[in-house]
């Protein structure tokens, strides 16, 4: 049991190191784009885009992810 525990934990990790690249390239993304939303007087929030994001997740988990993701980079837009 033990070394199956260690087994989906070491996978776990590797899973999280490609989350932490695949956010942080989003991060600057997120950054330019509130810059060009700054730039062109446009809303941070944007309703349309987020049900698209959302619509098709079935999993209640990582649905609460996204949101949360979409609720930091509004957070980090309005810091622009």
């Amino acid at each position: 049991m033990i070394n199956r525990l260690e087994t989906m934990r070491s996978e776990i990790d590797g899973i999280d190191r490609k989350l932490k690249i695949l956010l942080s390239k989003r991060e600057k993304l997120v950054k330019n784009i509130g810059k060009l939303k700054k730039l062109h007087n446009l809303k941070i929030k944007d309703k349309t885009r987020e049900k698209k994001i959302l619509k098709n997740i079935k999993s209640p988990f990582i649905k609460k992810t996204f949101k949360t993701i979409l609720s930091a980079s509004k957070s980090l837009q309005k810091q622009i």
